[in-house]
């Protein structure tokens, strides 16, 4: 007797667990053994998949990477959102922006090494500047995102050109990145969350002491 065939309900299913496998396994590789390193046939073995069914749900290795990039930016987006909402004192608002990384360190790192290996390779070659393009607008809007919801927790109004002011909070944040990879004395969240104050109020002093000041003047 011939086993009945998979629903379509069923064959979308088993498709989004392969898909989830296969960016768990590409992850886990990429952090570990960097960009160039890591092969689709090694991510297929590993994910218990054959090489078909990396290439039937992602372009290739690149295309793979930038999914894992798009997955761990909606996974930092849902952290920082509940760390948000779970503050209490602007101190820890202004920290929303490095949760991700302070919740561990040597992966976060990991993961700047690997994209900047990823970056040399983009920029050698022009057909996959616009799926690079794709994944950086995601992120912004993620951030924006984020920058609207901090000002409203800290009772500021949100800035003018909030996209400006994301763009300008995740060249920061990158920046910094690169330098806590040479640089074992820097305080990653407090040089973030000063300087976030700053484009936000206009002032370098903690916002803490900037509040205080006022109600002293009154």
């Amino acid at each position: 007797m011939s086993r009945p065939r998979a629903g379509r309900g069923q064959g979308l299913r088993v498709r989004d667990v392969t898909r989830s496998r296969l960016l768990a396994t590409a992850e886990e590789m990429f952090l570990s053994a960097g960009y160039s390193a890591t092969s689709v046939d090694g991510i297929a073995a590993r994910a218990g998949y054959t090489t078909g069914a990396v290439y039937s749900n992602f372009g290739g290795k690149a295309d793979l990477f930038l999914a894992v990039l798009e997955q761990a930016t909606a996974d930092d987006l849902e952290t920082l959102r509940r760390v948000l909402g779970e503050a209490v004192t602007d101190e820890q608002r202004l920290g929303v922006f490095t949760a991700a990384i302070t919740s561990d360190p040597g992966r976060w790192q990991a993961r700047v090494v690997a994209t900047i290996e990823f970056l040399s390779y983009v920029r050698r070659h022009d057909e996959l500047h616009g799926r690079l393009l794709e994944a950086q607008r995601l992120a912004d809007a993620a951030m924006a995102e984020l920058v609207v919801a901090l000002c409203r927790a800290l009772g500021l109004d949100p800035p003018a050109s909030v996209e400006d002011v994301a763009r300008d909070v995740t060249a920061l944040v990158n920046g910094l990145a690169l330098r806590s990879l040479f640089d074992p004395d820097l305080d990653i969240a407090r040089a973030v969350s000063s300087a976030v104050n700053s484009m936000l109020t206009g002032d370098r002093s903690d916002l803490r002491e900037l509040r205080g000041a006022e109600s002293h003047v009154r």
